[in-house]
């Protein structure tokens, strides 16, 4: 998947955005703005929204958008009962 590294910690995208670009309780651009902004095809950006969604670090509200949380999860934040 182009855009996308086995190790997000190592890309430089990923980095961009540990910074804290996206404060708590700000809206997350929508999956068009994350492909142009990123350089990712739609399924690409709508898997990275939900894996984010999955392991709490945004929500989303219904005919609102999704959302940063006000404080992310402890640890690594995998939700999953696997």
């Amino acid at each position: 998947m182009r855009g996308l590294s086995r190790c997000p910690s190592r890309s430089p995208r990923y980095s961009a955005r540990a910074d804290a670009t996206y404060a708590p309780r700000r809206r997350v651009p929508s999956e068009a703005a994350i492909c142009q902004e990123f350089g990712v095809s739609r399924p690409t950006a709508r898997v990275a929204l939900q894996l984010l969604i999955q392991r709490g670090f945004i929500i989303t509200v219904c005919s609102k958008g999704s959302f940063v949380v006000e404080q992310p999860p402890a640890g690594d934040g995998d939700r999953s009962t696997d």
